[in-house]
């Protein structure tokens, strides 16, 4: 294991754009093979005295909450409850990502009259994301593309914890 870092995990898209030029060695900003990576969700403290964790992805309110849902990015570790391993990292330019990578990404395979591919709606959720920051899909940028298993409960958790 090379080391942890924290992610912020924003979107169910996690590759990253590339600034610059190919040819040049990269550090993946995501870490390498074998790092960990703990998630930043939206997260709440609930319940008088002893207080409990809540996650907005998986509470739908955060009942008698002690403060109102506060935002991924003041997530402290000891509240992640998300490990990720790192398994694979690979550069490759964003139009070369596969149906079975978009999937992967978390876009549903909903289309039941087979008009619209799995590729063709992540085109369309990277470029209302990225579009307006000049990394549209037409430009098809560099992009990082990691791979990562899900390691639960992660070290601070116990099962209780994570079993909601």
């Amino acid at each position: 294991m090379q080391g942890e870092r924290r992610y912020r995990g924003r979107t169910p898209l996690w590759i990253a754009c590339l600034k610059g030029g190919f040819g040049q060695e990269y550090g993946c900003p995501y870490g390498d093979v074998g790092d960990r990576l703990w998630v930043r969700e939206t997260w709440c403290y609930y319940g008088a005295g002893d207080a409990h964790l809540g996650y907005k992805a998986t509470d739908e309110i955060c009942p008698d909450a002690i403060d109102k849902w506060k935002p991924s990015i003041y997530m402290p570790r000891a509240a992640s409850r998300i490990m990720l391993e790192v398994t694979e990292v690979r550069v490759q330019r964003l139009q070369d990502i596969s149906e079975e990578d978009a999937i992967a990404e978390g876009i549903p395979k909903d289309d039941w009259f087979g008009l619209l591919t799995v590729k063709r709606d992540f085109q369309e959720l990277w470029n209302a994301i990225n579009e307006k920051r000049g990394y549209g899909w037409d430009s098809n940028p560099w992009v990082w593309a990691v791979s990562f298993e899900v390691l639960l409960p992660t070290p601070l958790h116990s099962q209780e914890d994570t079993a909601s």
